[in-house]
């Protein structure tokens, strides 16, 4: 275990703040999920992996085994809760203390700050964990990938604007996140500022549970992906994945991409063991 977190620490820093991914065939955008990634299967897995259940190591452990024999075929972001408060309280540090001890925990803290925490997916979308904020939202991705991420996510605000921030659609700009009890609410000008300054077409978000597995916010500009169904093995809800791939759409051009964008929605199969819902 201690091998594969060193090598994938290593790797990890390696890539940017915002990975340029190249999606190819059939990708898939989700938070932990099956499938077999390879160089026409392409995966981007955007967040919370750890405190997800009881098999979060073995989770992590699959994920990190393939990306360290397939760099470029498995994309993994940071979510909120690949930082140390989190997982000091949701579940995932009791796991690896009872399961491995402090060293690997300590391990773990600092992978999760080698983790990148956006994507720009061919060239049209943003993948963030959470959103956009008040000090996000005016960046370049050449700006963005300036930050050192050496830290806890916690630690830096804009970096946390990426991890909590919420979309909704009856917000104009920003707006407190009461039912967090904290955080950022951004709305469609927000939204629609960020693409335009960075010329994008798409935010990707996931953060928060959806009944249906995802939902479609400010103006068909952003689309939460929410692949955890039954999440905590209390909320019945559906998962849901995001694939992209190629067209040969004549009428596409420069504005408009040659990439098809299909929604694959699925039930639980196994009820996880019951949690409390974060």
């Amino acid at each position: 275990m201690h091998k594969v977190l060193d090598l994938s620490t290593e790797l990890m820093y390696s890539f940017p703040n915002i990975v340029d991914v190249q999606l190819h065939q059939d990708p898939i955008f989700g938070d932990a999920i099956g499938g077999a990634p390879s160089e026409s299967n392409r995966f981007l897995f955007n967040g919370d992996i750890a405190d997800r259940g009881p098999k979060a190591i073995e989770i992590f452990t699959t994920l990190l085994t393939m990306k360290l024999i397939n760099p470029n075929a498995i994309h993994i972001l940071r979510g909120n809760h690949e930082t140390k408060e989190m997982t000091n309280s949701y579940g995932f540090r009791a796991e690896v203390l009872k399961k491995y001890g402090p060293t690997t925990l300590e391990k773990f803290h600092k992978f999760f700050t080698s983790l990148p925490f956006g994507a720009v997916a061919e060239k049209m979308m943003f993948v963030v964990h959470g959103g956009l904020g008040p000090q996000s939202v005016h960046l370049t991705i050449d700006e963005i990938n300036r930050i050192n991420r050496r830290q806890d996510g916690d630690n830096n605000e804009v970096v946390e604007e990426f991890l909590w921030a919420d979309p909704r659609d009856n917000v104009d700009t920003f707006a407190t996140n009461h039912d967090r009890g904290g955080g950022i609410l951004f709305g469609p000008k927000v939204t629609s500022y960020f693409l335009q300054k960075n010329n994008l077409h798409l935010l990707v978000r996931s953060h928060e549970m959806q009944d249906h597995g995802y939902s479609v916010h400010h103006n068909q500009q952003c689309i939460t992906i929410f692949s955890a169904p039954n999440y905590c093995g209390v909320c019945k809800n559906k998962g849901a994945i995001l694939k992209l791939a190629k067209t040969d759409n004549a009428s596409a051009s420069a504005d408009t991409p040659k990439l098809q964008l299909s929604l694959v929605q699925f039930d639980a199969k196994h009820p996880p063991k019951r949690s409390s819902p974060q």
